[in-house]
């Protein structure tokens, strides 16, 4: 009696190639957008970081001449954040007030909860969900 050679396949086939791909396609089609929507949370301290600074800024101008204008910030001139995600600019800006506002740019601006955020001279900060 001759014995003969039996052959073993050892790769994979076509189904469990494509088995493989679509868990990989549907864990990428859950983690994708929640990846992208961490991402801008992060960046909106670039927002809060600009913002936070020029409110320092103006409370320095008030503390050395009783009036928030005439500094450094100048009615609606726009500035860019540090990391440039946002441009901020003073909407409102008397002897007794301001009102800080900044606002998303590319591709920040895909953030559509928190496109603008504002602070003003009371410290009131908007939206309060962003900060």
């Amino acid at each position: 009696m001759k014995l003969s050679k039996i052959k073993v396949n050892t790769g994979f086939t076509l189904i469990e190639l494509m088995i493989a791909i679509a868990i990989v396609g549907i864990l990428a089609s859950i983690a994708l957008p929640s990846y992208q929507e961490h991402v801008r949370n992060t960046r909106r301290t670039d927002a809060r970081d600009a913002l936070s600074n020029a409110a320092q800024i103006m409370e320095r101008q008030y503390t050395s001449t009783n009036t928030y204008t005439g500094g450094t910030i100048v009615k609606d001139v726009a500035f860019s954040s540090p990391s440039g995600y946002y441009s901020v600019t003073a909407t409102e800006l008397t002897t007794g007030t301001y009102t800080l506002v900044s606002t998303a740019n590319a591709p920040q601006d895909k953030d559509v909860a928190c496109k603008t955020m504002s602070i003003n001279h009371t410290g009131t900060k908007t939206p309060a969900a962003c900060w």
